[in-house]
């Protein structure tokens, strides 16, 4: 649906020409609550946060446990890190099954909110 309505992109991965995995990404943003333990940069009055959200992540079954999904986080926390440059991207957010809450953690992420189907988690755009 975002995708089609032009308000996400997916980004192919290839290896040897096969595809290996794809990424979505969206602009998005996070209620300032939902940031976890950091206090508020800018104030109370800071109420949402500008966030890119990785709408959906996948990787080819032949390709798991290579890094590709690795790879893939790492391509996108490059592009929020230059949106981040350029317009004040804060951070990268992302929801998953319990059962990947450990990957996404190696990668830097922190849970924010725990749901009855998914986890909410994000991490912190360091911009250079």
């Amino acid at each position: 649906m975002y995708h089609v309505n032009g308000l996400s992109a997916t980004t192919l991965f290839r290896y040897r020409g096969e595809v290996v995995g794809c990424v979505s990404l969206c602009m998005s943003s996070i209620r300032n609550d939902e940031r976890g333990p950091e206090p508020s940069e800018l104030g109370w009055f800071e109420s949402r946060i500008p966030a890119l959200f990785i709408g959906q992540m996948a990787t080819h079954n032949d390709y798991r446990n290579q890094g590709v999904s690795r790879n893939m986080l790492i391509y996108a926390y490059g592009l929020a890190a230059e949106i981040s440059r350029r317009i004040g991207v804060r951070y990268i957010w992302l929801e998953t099954d319990g059962s990947l809450v450990k990957f996404y953690e190696k990668c830097g992420f922190r849970t924010f909110d725990r749901r009855a189907e998914y986890v909410l988690m994000f991490r912190r755009i360091i911009a250079d």
